[in-house]
Parts: C-alpha cells; structure tokens; sequence
C-alpha cells in the first residue's frame, strides 16, 4: 500500500510553509483529515494498521484517541480491531476521559493517533487512562512523522520521540520531513510567514 501516494491523491500532503504544533516550522504538512473524509479510504487503512497488530499478537480491549486529530482514525481501527473505542480530550488543557467513559483496572488499550509527531499528545492520552488503572500495550498512527521508530522500521527515534522504547508503534508509513525551530527556519529568512493548519490552528 503506497501510504504517500494516497495522502497526494487526496490532496493531504501540502507544501508551502507551515508552522507545526510543536511551534517548528516545516514546507510539508500532512492534513488526515482530508484522507479520512472518504469512509473506505479509513477503512482500508484502518484495515491494514489492525492486519500489523494482529500480526504480533498484541491483546487489545480498547482503542483510545486524543481528541481531535485522532477521533477518525481511532473509530476506523477499533471497528478494524472489533474492539471499544473512546476518546480523551482537553479540558483546562490537560487531556482527560469524559463524557461517561470509564476504563477498568488492567484494560489493555491501544492510544491511537492520525498522525504521531513527537507523540506528545498521544502520551497525555495514555497517562489519563493510566490514571485510572489501565494498561497501554502499544501505540499506532496512519502515519509517523520520522520522530519516533514503529515497529519493524530501520528509522532511528530521535531524541525529541516520547513514546516509550519498550512498547509497540505502528504505522503505515514514515514521512521524515524536514523541521526547523522558527530562528533557523530558512522560509523565514527568505521573509515567508508560516501558516498554522491542522486541529490546534483553525
């Protein structure tokens, strides 16, 4: 499956100059928003992440994602898992379950993202259900942004990566952009203006 080609037949891979939530700024950015749209095109995808995690083996009682960026993708492969599915979300800031959800003690869930920069995000959502007495047994995304290493990848997790070495992540492909803090951001230099796309920016 050619993950790249989808996201450009989607129109889902930009180029321009984009300021990131991590505050860097880079010329690629990646809009799953635009891919998950189409209900097959999530259900192939969500399809082929589940085929890698039954593959290893991994017992899973739930997916769980951070809203928002993650909330198709995370229905799209706990429906590929037949497993639950919830949702964490900001309140104050902080990432919390809500709306009634409830996990029991020794659930194994998986934290499942659209897209896994830094894994920030993802890690907020695993320490809420951690919290409450769950176990997170791996993390999975449609696409890594080149921070982190997913399974049965060759790719070196950078030091920026704060997914844990000793649990699973999968994903459907690598997209190792280049990224640059906003003082070293040649576009910048050139007297461009970064634009914020994407669930945090509009």
């Amino acid at each position: 499956m050619d993950i790249k080609q989808i996201y450009l037949d989607a129109d889902a891979m930009l180029e321009g100059h984009f300021k990131l939530s991590s505050g860097n700024h880079s010329a690629f950015y990646l809009q799953s928003a635009k891919v998950l749209e189409n209900p097959k095109t999530a259900a192939l995808l969500a399809g082929e992440l589940a085929a890698q995690i039954r593959n290893d083996g991994v017992e899973i009682d739930t997916v769980c994602a951070p809203a928002i960026g993650g909330l198709v993708a995370g229905f799209a492969l706990a429906q590929a898992l037949d497993a639950r599915y919830i949702f964490t979300e900001r309140v104050n800031g902080a990432m919390t379950l809500r709306r009634g959800f409830d996990v029991k003690q020794g659930e194994k869930i998986l934290i499942c993202e659209d897209i896994i920069t830094t894994g920030g995000s993802a890690m907020e959502a695993a320490a809420a259900v951690e919290s409450l007495g769950a176990q997170v047994v791996a993390f999975a995304a449609l696409a890594n942004r080149g921070f982190c290493r997913r399974t049965d990848s060759d790719l070196v997790a950078k030091r920026e990566c704060r997914l844990p070495d000793d649990l699973p992540f999968y994903a459907l492909a690598d997209f190792d952009f280049e990224m640059y803090a906003p003082e070293e951001c040649p576009m910048c230099a050139a007297g461009s203006e970064a634009v914020k796309p994407g669930s945090r920016g509009n």
